[in-house]
């Protein structure tokens, strides 16, 4: 039904059949081969990405808000990523002029997932003025449904961003309803405020329910993506140090192990300590 809709212009259509011809060959291609492709199968998922890009664009230009949104992102990152599984799909070159004029094109729609990711290019490009930029991102975040952009005002009120005044309980909540929309980095993001809240503390016991509350959140996290490096990194350390959780000497080295393999520095060197000092793990 899907591709006769699309066929007919019906641009939301287009929009959910590019999704589907990036995410359910593969998926299924995948789960029926481990993870090995034959040439013919590497060719089709080719022409999916080639077909995905068309709908995307045909749904874009036919002026669907979330499809502006969608087309300008995958042209600031260089492909779609599916939000839950955490894949990636390479599509195009980075072209960050591109993504500005469909984020500015999707903002002037209404689109809140335009107006927090035109803040953020702009807020980091600073190009122009931080606090406009912040601005854009609190407007995308009023409704409370859009979870990029409550994890991203809870980063500006975290570190007292331009409009922002300094406020720990206010990211810990904004980090917090993100993550019910089910947003992991917002859940690791929180998770590694409560660890700077517990090393600053003076409070035995303030210290404790944070480090605890920073473990469950890492937990939650790796529940959704075991890939989160940044996650297993401080699980490991926690498990290391015995903050919230025995220390676990073995259960360290696997989420180091982990996290060194996905690419974390820190990681690759709390291993070369633990190797360097003899501690056996199993």
């Amino acid at each position: 039904m899907y591709k006769r809709a699309a066929k007919l212009g019906d641009a939301s259509a287009q929009l959910k059949l590019a999704k589907m011809f990036l995410t359910e060959f593969e998926e299924k291609s995948m789960m029926n081969h481990d993870w090995s492709l034959s040439i013919s199968e590497s060719l089709v998922i080719a022409d999916n990405h080639k077909i995905a890009l068309r709908l995307f664009k045909q749904a874009a230009a036919a002026g669907l808000p979330e499809a502006v949104t969608q087309l300008g992102h995958i042209y600031e990152t260089g492909g779609y990523e599916d939000e839950k599984t955490g894949l990636f799909y390479p599509l195009v070159k980075k072209n960050k002029e591109k993504a500005l004029t469909l984020y500015t094109r999707g903002a002037a729609l209404g689109e809140e997932g335009s107006m927090n990711f035109l803040g953020v290019l702009q807020f980091n490009s600073q190009s122009t003025n931080r606090e406009q930029s912040v601005a854009l991102i609190r407007k995308a975040a009023e409704s409370g449904n859009n979870a990029r952009a409550l994890n991203n005002l809870a980063i500006c009120f975290e570190h007292g961003h331009a409009g922002c005044e300094q406020n720990v309980e206010k990211a810990l909540q904004l980090y917090e309803k993100s993550a019910k929309l089910g947003f992991a980095p917002a859940m690791v993001n929180r998770a590694y405020l409560h660890f700077k809240v517990a090393q600053q503390s003076e409070c035995e016991f303030e210290k404790s329910d944070n480090f605890f509350d920073c473990a469950c959140w890492l937990r939650l996290a790796l529940s959704r993506n075991e890939d989160i490096r940044e996650a297993q990194y401080l699980l490991g350390h926690l498990y290391e140090k015995g903050y919230s959780v025995d220390t676990n000497l073995s259960a360290a080295f696997a989420c180091y192990k982990k996290a060194a393999d996905l690419g974390c520095s820190r990681s690759m060197t709390k291993l070369g300590h633990m190797f360097y000092s003899g501690v056996k793990v199993h």
